[in-house]
């Protein structure tokens, strides 16, 4: 073996005998396997750390000036990923096992080694150290992306808080959660979207600094931790250099994915928990979520308000939907624009809140996690199919009640099952109901599309809500099982004039009947709307030139009034 590839040990031992006999074993037993570095103390050793970290460390613990384990805690806390091998002068198990528990690999005694035993137990320390460490690692690190995980982030981020704190300096925490990846996802296939992290990983460690800590989360959630960053305009100067680098679209095996990212950015230094700057930078960052494509949001107090009263929000609405007892529907009629008689109605939830006063779904829906929701969906349906019961009893002829359902519910594999039970329970027939569905919420989902198919099987209605808002819109028309589409009430605003939107609200209108799907224009304010649809042969129209949405014993007198509709 070369000089250059041989181990290099460290020997501290005081006893200069015992060190020429440990060095004798192994120059005779293995010659030129082992280099051997001898210190006399403790003292001595730790500058040769310093200069040339060794392979291995062969300790004796009855160093002068040092007490039993002492020396053991003191050179593994210089040195912790250095393999430690004790040395004794007699045989003492306890004292051997304690040794181990304090980051020693293995223990001899003295008295009866020989250069064979040295060298196995140098050998079988490296190899055991090298494997702690590997343990280390993967419980401390992402598999996927190699980055530091949660626990390491967290550790790292006390850690560095210490330090700030001793400084005076700040310290910036970053949240970044990539937009849409759950469509590249369901688009291409999780291979892909597993390609796509690995490589927001590469992109994030060569835009960043070598000293910041970058952790992937969970899912597509990423934290940078970053020490030393001074102001909020140097934060912002990180965030935009994030955005940057993720700016240019992936391409992959699969195909091409572009994805923007939300960044949330807390600022803390001393005296600020890490919990609590953990949390302002989620905050942060679900307010950025709300802006453009990819954006930044550095947390203030106004977001910890803002994030306090959605937290109260969301308790209330845990607690409303539990009660059922604020929540309502209001129905708002559908016209047949030719014959003017009426076609159905749309259900659109309500919130009484009992401080805030009647809330519209965009005002509460956004703090409903999963389960709620989903919970939320049951209602309306069962709501609707009671009200539905009511009207018919007291003499109202069968219509069909639309209802938009969360875009989730279309990749819950129980929404049919829901939608039997709740008519079933009901006694209504399924062309009863219709269920709307907006673009997002299916357009890279391959499951939604036999979730469509089958509430179309039996026999619900399954109808495209703001069709035109996406410039993939086309792309449904004919991929998906619909029954109607329903015009996004921009395009609804410029039907008849010389604008290029007219152009397409009329294009529109021409392919849905093509493919034999109704068309049902939204938003119509005005008679120039009503009328200007009606030339250009659109089937059906809601808004406030009809009827603004009404409570359900309203809607019903509504339409007592206009039975000739």
């Amino acid at each position: 073996m070369s000089k250059a590839t041989a181990i290099h040990i460290l020997l501290v031992e005081d006893d200069a005998s015992d060190a020429f006999l440990l060095n004798n074993g192994l120059s005779t037993t293995c010659p030129d396997e082992f280099s051997i570095a001898h210190a006399h103390s403790l003292e001595e050793a730790l500058p040769a750390l310093a200069m040339q970290m060794p392979d291995i460390a062969l300790l004796d613990l009855s160093l002068p000036g040092s007490s039993g384990l002492e020396a053991l805690k003191i050179l593994h806390g210089a040195a912790p990923l250095l393999p430690i091998v004790i040395l004794t002068g007699h045989a003492d198990e306890a004292l051997a096992l304690t040794s181990l528990k304090h980051g020693a690999q293995d223990y001899l005694i003295k008295e009866e080694v020989d250069g064979h035993h040295i060298r196995r137990a140098a050998r079988y320390a490296i190899e055991r150290k090298r494997f702690e460490g590997e343990l280390a690692h993967l419980a401390n690190h992402d598999a996927l992306t190699r980055l530091a995980n949660r626990s390491l982030f967290e550790k790292r981020l006390h850690l560095a808080l210490a330090r700030a704190k001793r400084s005076g300096k700040k310290l910036a925490v970053f949240f970044l959660d990539l937009n849409k990846f759950k469509e590249v996802n369901d688009r291409l296939g999780h291979e892909a979207g597993d390609a796509l992290l690995r490589e927001v990983a590469a992109r994030l460690s060569e835009s960043l600094r070598e000293c910041d800590v970058i952790a992937r989360l969970g899912g597509d959630e990423f934290a940078v931790l970053a020490e030393e960053t001074g102001d909020a305009r140097n934060c912002a100067a990180i965030a935009e250099k994030i955005i940057r680098a993720l700016r240019t679209p992936i391409s992959l095996p699969e195909g091409e994915a572009a994805i923007g990212i939300s960044i949330g950015i807390a600022l803390g230094g001393a005296g600020l928990p890490a919990e609590a700057l953990m949390r302002h930078a989620d905050a942060a960052m679900y307010r950025a979520k709300t802006f453009s494509e990819s954006s930044y949001q550095i947390y203030t107090e106004h977001l910890h308000q803002e994030a306090a009263e959605r937290l109260q929000l969301e308790q209330e609405l845990v607690a409303a939907i539990a009660a059922e007892a604020e929540l309502c529907l209001y129905y708002q009629p559908k016209l047949h624009l030719h014959s003017g008689r009426l076609a159905g109605a749309e259900a659109l939830m309500r919130w009484n809140h009992p401080s805030r006063g009647l809330l519209l779904p965009r005002e509460f829906l956004s703090v409903a996690t999963p389960p709620m929701a989903s919970s939320l969906d049951r209602w309306v349906l069962e709501t609707v199919c009671r009200d539905i019961q009511c009207w018919q009893a007291a003499g109202l002829k069968p219509l069909q009640v639309s209802i938009h359902l969360s875009n989730r519910q279309w990749e819950d594999a129980g929404l049919v099952g829901m939608l039997q039970s709740v008519l079933k329970n009901a006694s209504l027939e399924a062309r009863a109901l219709a269920v709307e569905v907006e673009e997002t919420a299916i357009l890279h989902s391959t499951s939604s599309i036999d979730t469509l198919a089958r509430v179309r099987d039996m026999g619900v209605e399954v109808h495209l809500d703001n069709f035109g808002s996406d410039v993939s819109s086309l792309k449904l028309l004919t991929r998906y099982p619909l029954d109607a589409i329903k015009i996004d009430r921009r395009l609804t605003r410029s039907a008849g004039t010389q604008e290029p939107s007219a152009l397409l609200t009329r294009t529109l209108i021409d392919l849905g009947h093509r493919l034999g799907m109704t068309v049902v224009a939204e938003g119509v304010e005005t008679l120039e709307q009503r009328d200007r649809l009606s030339a250009l042969q659109c089937d059906e129209a809601q808004g406030t030139i009809i009827a603004s949405p009404l409570p359900a014993a309203d809607f019903f007198q509504w339409v007592g009034q206009h039975q000739d509709l």
